[in-house]
């Protein structure tokens, strides 16, 4: 078993080593920007809706995880009986920056919470 464990830790070591390495050589890229998020989303490309829609229901899935394991909660209504389909995220997103349309030079992380911030208050109402 030790001979296991210190295979495992030097692979670990030699996995954060390349990643740290990979990290200083190169620049992080921007946040991708609520605009860029909209023509995704407005594409006739298959590829477009594909990211948008990849996009949206993994921000919504992140902020499920945040409300769930956070100490510090985000402050959003999660419909615990109802489905919420990437379709209706992608609606919410896009109607809210279309209210917003200030919001298109953000990162479009920030402005997809706001947007399901402002669908899904708290406290919680009956859907």
């Amino acid at each position: 078993m030790p001979m296991k464990k210190a295979l495992l830790t030097g692979v670990a070591a030699l996995l954060l080593a390349t990643g740290a390495s990979m990290a200083q050589r190169t620049t992080p890229g921007p946040s991708l920007k609520a605009d860029k998020w909209v023509e995704m989303c407005t594409s006739q490309q298959q590829l477009g809706i594909l990211a948008c829609t990849s996009y949206a229901i993994g921000l919504y899935d992140g902020l499920i995880l945040w409300k769930t394991n956070s100490e510090d909660p985000i402050k959003i209504c999660i419909p615990e009986h109802s489905f919420i389909s990437a379709k209706q995220v992608i609606d919410i997103g896009l109607g809210y920056i279309k209210r917003h349309p200030d919001k298109g030079t953000r990162a479009i992380a920030v402005v997809l919470m706001e947007a399901i911030e402002e669908a899904f208050p708290v406290p919680c109402k009956e859907m």
